[in-house]
């Protein structure tokens, strides 16, 4: 599949990979957080709030 470490993915409730990132990468859990927390924000219809915001710690 992958020949790369480290491989940062993201993949909706659907299994569908919707984000991936391949390679060290420097503040890696910021970056994860905000698109997560944007995707959050333009497809969480079904969450009660949509200013939830979810990091990676």
């Amino acid at each position: 599949m992958y020949k790369v470490f480290p491989i940062y993915i993201i993949i909706n409730k659907d299994g569908k990979i919707i984000y991936k990132k391949k390679g060290a990468t420097n503040n890696i859990e910021d970056k994860l957080a905000k698109r997560i927390d944007k995707l959050l924000e333009t497809k969480g219809k079904d969450i009660e709030s949509k200013k939830v915001q979810y990091t990676v710690r």
